[in-house]
């Protein structure tokens, strides 16, 4: 009986109620905290050496994802973007999977002749990053590549290939 007065006690109850809140807000709090530090999700790319396997030391570029937390891996594909004869032109790439997490390799299946760039698209989950990848004869051109939020627009590709060196 003594027990069951104890919590009637209606200014327990409401020091029973403010601790929850106060709770609840922490908890709330530290959600927001913790998405505020999350990382975005993004592509960065590399030399091929970076991804430090044989097999992907012949590609044109590495590219890894970061920021997704989806229990699955990325979504990721790549198109080769060109000018040839002033055609535009466009090829799907395979990407190659490397040995480490979140690593891809694209390898050059393009023609020499004319100027392109690589459109890279990932999508975790809901999120979509973008880059769109410049290259010369042999390799890429980090200061003239794009890095983006969303897939490119034709009129991104467009300007990239205006804004990539004529080998």
């Amino acid at each position: 009986m003594q027990g069951r007065n104890r919590l009637a006690d209606p200014s327990k109850i409401e020091m029973y109620r403010l601790v929850a809140r106060i709770s609840f807000a922490l908890a709330v709090i530290l959600a927001v905290a913790r998405a505020a530090r999350a990382e975005d999700f993004a592509i960065q790319i590399a030399s091929p050496v970076a991804a430090q396997n044989y097999q992907m030391k012949r590609s044109t570029f590495v590219f890894r994802t970061t920021g997704c937390a989806a229990a699955v891996p990325p979504e990721v594909m790549a198109t080769a973007e060109g000018r040839v004869t002033g055609q535009r032109r466009s090829l799907p790439l395979k990407v190659v999977v490397a040995p480490a997490t979140g690593v891809y390799g694209v390898f050059r299946e393009w023609p020499e002749e004319g100027v392109w760039i690589v459109n890279v698209t990932a999508r975790c989950a809901s999120t979509i990053a973008g880059a769109l990848v410049a290259t010369d004869g042999k390799s890429f051109i980090r200061e003239s590549s794009v890095f983006l939020t969303h897939k490119a627009t034709e009129a991104e590709i467009e300007a990239a290939l205006k804004g990539t060196p004529r080998k």
